[in-house]
């Protein structure tokens, strides 16, 4: 079975050149384009619809793809060391911060055509989420009103 992911092995090696078969075979390759998309469809999971189709990969999602995988690939080739920083780790973390923005809601995700794909349904919000529940796992005699909340109702009357 082919290898699908949002980039492909040539892709990485196109940014890295030096980084050739010899040096990392083309499944360790993939491994770390899986281990990007898992870190970009975690990101994104709230907000689209993941995993995006590989067959039409968004032009963003590719880019975020790519430079992630070859920040995972000049990881493992090169030491771990501190003091040996590069343009990757720059990279990595312009491509971090993009997703990142991307979850929050900042950005939008385009597909090859140019058009915005469709975000995931928000999630339900409750008026009430910031308070002790009111029906719990007690007997139903048991359930309390949060005193909280009747205060708050209470103020809220007061100033209308």
């Amino acid at each position: 079975m082919a290898f699908t992911g949002y980039s492909t092995a040539t892709e990485v090696r196109d940014l890295l050149p030096k980084v050739t078969t010899v040096v990392m075979g083309d499944t360790a390759v993939e491994t770390k384009i899986t281990d990007a998309d898992r870190m970009i469809n975690t990101k994104l999971g709230n907000k689209y619809t993941v995993p995006f189709s590989t067959s039409s990969v968004p032009p963003l999602i590719n880019t975020l793809s790519k430079n992630i995988a070859a920040y995972f690939v000049m990881r493992t080739v090169f030491t771990k060391d501190g003091q040996n920083k590069n343009e990757w780790t720059d990279t990595f973390k312009e491509a971090i911060k993009q997703l990142n923005e991307l979850a929050e809601g900042k950005g939008v995700v385009l597909d090859s055509s140019g058009n915005e794909l469709t975000r995931a349904s928000e999630p339900i919000e409750s008026t009430t989420q910031n308070y002790h529940p009111v029906f719990n796992m007690d007997a139903p005699e048991d359930s309390t009103i949060d005193s909280d909340l009747l205060d708050d109702i209470a103020t809220e009357r007061e100033n209308d």
